[in-house]
C-alpha cells in the first residue's frame, strides 16, 4: 500500500472516470445498452474482481483503481499492476 494508515483494508477493484472525478455506482447491460450512474463518493462504488475491473473500465472508458478503508476515510490509487 501507499502511504496509506496502519490496518486500511483492501475493499475492492472499482471504475473511476477521470473527466469527472465519479466512481462507478451502478451498471445494468442489456442487449440494447449498458445503462450507467455514477458517485463522486468511491465508498458507494460497485466493487469487481481485479480481472472484471479492467475488462469494464476499456468498456467504459475509464480507468480501474483499488479502494482502501482506514475506518475514517476510503483511499483510492491508480496503480493497480
Amino acid at each position: 500500500m501507499d502511504d496509506f494508515p496502519a490496518g486500511s483494508r483492501f475493499l475492492g477493484y472499482a471504475i473511476h472516470r477521470q473527466d469527472t472525478d465519479d466512481f462507478l455506482m451502478k451498471m445494468v447491460d442489456s442487449s440494447d445498452a449498458t445503462l450507467t450512474s455514477w458517485t463522486p463518493d468511491p465508498s458507494l462504488s460497485k466493487i469487481f474482481s481485479r480481472r472484471a475491473v479492467k475488462t469494464v473500465a476499456v468498456r467504459l472508458n475509464a480507468l480501474p483503481v483499488a479502494l482502501y478503508d482506514s475506518g475514517e476515510q476510503v483511499f483510492v490509487t491508480w496503480d493497480i499492476d
